[in-house]
Order: structure tokens, then sequence, then C-alpha cells
């Protein structure tokens, strides 16, 4: 458990150096606008990660196994996910009445949303569990 703590943090902490000190090459606004919502939608993903696996680590271990068995999949899903919003795939040029940002929001917080609560769901069935 401490080995994915070590992974989780390492990789934020990354992702946030990339995010800050701009270490991706884009010459466009654009590419720009995509990675930053790229690398702000992992960051987020893999921060919520982080914060919910220091709190496991002062619970029982099967608690975290069965938090785990939930996370090892939905994180995976939803940054895949969050990566097809942020690169705009299904945006047109102009959309109706050019709104067509004003979806992304409402599902990523729809996706990170759910991972939270089915993260609370989990652990609580763990707790539940003997």
């Amino acid at each position: 458990m401490k080995k994915i703590t070590i992974i989780f943090g390492v990789v934020a902490v990354g992702l946030l150096i990339i995010d800050s000190w701009q270490l991706y090459f884009c010459d466009t606004y654009k590419c720009r606008e995509v990675s930053d919502g790229i690398l702000l939608s992992t960051l987020a993903l893999i921060g919520t990660s982080f914060i919910i696996l220091m709190l496991l680590n002062f619970l029982p271990v099967r608690i975290f196994n069965s938090w785990w068995k939930f996370a090892r999949v939905a994180v995976p899903v939803i940054l895949v996910l969050s990566i097809v919003v942020n690169l705009q795939f299904h945006h047109r040029s102009g959309g109706l009445f050019n709104m067509d940002n004003l979806f992304d929001l409402p599902i990523l917080i729809l996706m990170y949303g759910t991972f939270v609560v089915g993260s609370l769901v989990q652990i609580y069935r763990g707790y539940r569990s003997k």
C-alpha cells in the first residue's frame, strides 16, 4: 500500500511541476488550452486519489482493498474520458450558439463526483465487511 501511495504522490507532484513550469511545447493557443485541460484533469483525478490513499493508510487493509478494487478500474476510465473531453473531439466549429464548451465542465464534474461517491461507497462496504 505504501508503494501505491508513493507512486500516486510522485505522479501528482510531477504533473504539478509540468503544469506550473509549462514543460510541454505548444506554439498555439488551442494547443495550450487543450494541454492545460488535460493536465488539470489528470492532476485533479490523481490528487483526489492521493488524498483518499493518504486517508486510507490509517484504516484497516480490508477497507483499502475494497476501495482499490474500485479505483484501479475507475481511475483509468475517468482519466481516458476526461482526456477525450478536453481534446474536444465532440466539438464542432461554432456549435449550437457557440456553447460547446459549456457542457465540458458539467461532464467533468459528473465524472469526478461519480468517482468520489463510488469511493465512499466502496470504503463503507469495506468497513462493513468482516
